[in-house]
């Protein structure tokens, strides 16, 4: 939980949120998942597997994290990269969508941090390590139009809390890391991003 009234946001010239688990809590997530893609456990594993390996890792492009994202779940199952990445898109990432519209709901003092942020004149990015972030927004009911940004970790070349990536958000931002705030609610991704290039981090 985030009081948003004992943050000095002239202090900074760009916040930085995170989306799964910042926007919305999301408890039993995985148990979730589990349940709405039961036919697909072993990819499921794979997921996690991967989503563990690949985190700080960077690659020269969205299609070379991708290339090793799917290689990575694949790795250890009797299927190929190929299917991994068919099963992502068309199975994994709706099913999350799916399980957030069911279960999760946006928190209460996101909002008004994003507006009280732009009043105060900084810019706000969304940054996330998954993909189909305009349709969890709308799921949410979350109004992005004050967003300067919002940024798939892929798109950038690496998941958190890759450095690189961290630095390219920055650079797109056009802001210093000391003038930067990191909201999130993973102190070994979102915190450790914000470390490696010396921005400000508070975990929710």
């Amino acid at each position: 939980m985030i009081d948003i009234n004992t943050i000095p946001f002239t202090d900074f010239d760009a916040v930085v949120l995170d989306l799964d688990g910042t926007l919305y809590q999301k408890p039993h997530m995985v148990w979730h998942m589990m349940v709405g893609d039961r036919c697909h456990l072993l990819e499921l594993a794979g997921e996690r597997i991967a989503r563990t390996w690949i985190a700080g890792r960077h690659y020269e492009s969205q299609d070379a994290f991708y290339q090793s994202f799917f290689w990575k779940i694949a790795q250890w199952f009797p299927f190929s990269a190929k299917h991994a990445q068919k099963w992502y898109f068309a199975h994994y990432l709706p099913t999350m969508l799916k399980v957030i519209q069911r279960y999760y709901r946006l928190i209460d003092w996101v909002q008004p941090l994003v507006e009280k942020a732009k009043a105060a004149g900084a810019k706000v990015v969304v940054y996330s390590d998954y993909e189909m972030m305009a349709e969890k927004f709308a799921i949410l009911g979350f109004d992005a139009s004050q967003l300067d940004y919002a940024v798939c970790a892929s798109e950038l070349g690496g998941a958190k809390p890759c450095k690189e990536s961290m630095e390219a958000l920055l650079k797109m931002l056009k802001v210093k890391a000391s003038r930067t705030l990191v909201i999130g609610d993973r102190d070994k991704t979102d915190g450790e991003a914000a470390r490696r290039v010396g921005a400000r981090f508070i975990c929710c």
